[in-house]
């Protein structure tokens, strides 16, 4: 049984891993496909010689490496003096500028979801202190509603943007007529069905990791 669930939980991992790094790889391996579609073509290096010799691209390819560097130098010599600026701070002074510095480092969407998550944990931490906790039925409801709302919320965003932007795939580039698929139904239908297991699998897995940590819990 030990054994068993020391296998859940690296394959858990290695699906993880697998769904990061495998659509790098197979966008890597396509950008050598001599057809403009999904299905191979032959090999070919098209592509990259039409990256190459495109004036606009090499244009914004020359801007871009240009600003990069200009960035890095002006961030390198500011940043050094910040550095040692900070570091002769008084500790709560220095504490306080850190915590600021790394605002920038996150957009809106996380920084507004951390606050909400962290105060969720505030009042969480709060009742829990008072011994209340499992008293206050609405907060623990409002946790278990977060995980499919979260969920529900990114999926109708996506599909407000997609119907929103008809009749473009591409907004004022590629119509939808012209970016139909030539994949047959059997194959989006394959497809679909192997996501489903996939994530079955995930989900069985995430299940049994959650239930023996509660198990753990419960026993101490």
């Amino acid at each position: 049984m030990v054994k068993f669930r020391h296998f859940l939980e690296k394959f858990y991992v290695a699906i993880i891993f697998v769904l990061l790094y495998l659509p790098i790889a197979v966008l890597t391996v396509m950008s050598f496909n001599n057809s403009r579609y999904m299905k191979w073509g032959g090999f070919t290096l098209r592509w990259y010689e039409d990256l190459f010799t495109s004036v606009p691209i090499m244009e914004a390819l020359r801007n871009t490496l240009l600003l990069a560097l200009l960035s890095a130098l002006i961030a390198t010599a500011v940043g050094t003096l910040a550095c040692v600026g900070i570091l002769y701070m008084r500790k709560r002074s220095q504490s306080a500028i850190m915590s600021v510095n790394s605002i920038p480092l996150l957009n809106a969407d996380i920084v507004t979801g951390i606050a909400l998550m962290l105060l969720f944990v505030l009042v969480a931490w709060f009742s829990r202190k008072k011994g209340n906790l499992a008293e206050r039925r609405w907060l623990l409801h409002a946790g278990m509603w977060c995980l499919p709302l979260a969920y529900l919320g990114g999926q109708a965003g996506w599909i407000v943007a997609e119907v929103g932007r008809q009749p473009w795939a591409i907004q004022d580039l590629l119509p939808v007529n012209a970016a139909v698929s030539s994949l047959s139904p059997q194959a989006v239908q394959t497809t679909f069905f192997i996501f489903l297991a996939l994530f079955m699998a995930l989900l069985f897995v995430e299940l049994r990791i959650m239930f023996k940590a509660i198990r753990e819990h419960k026993a101490e």
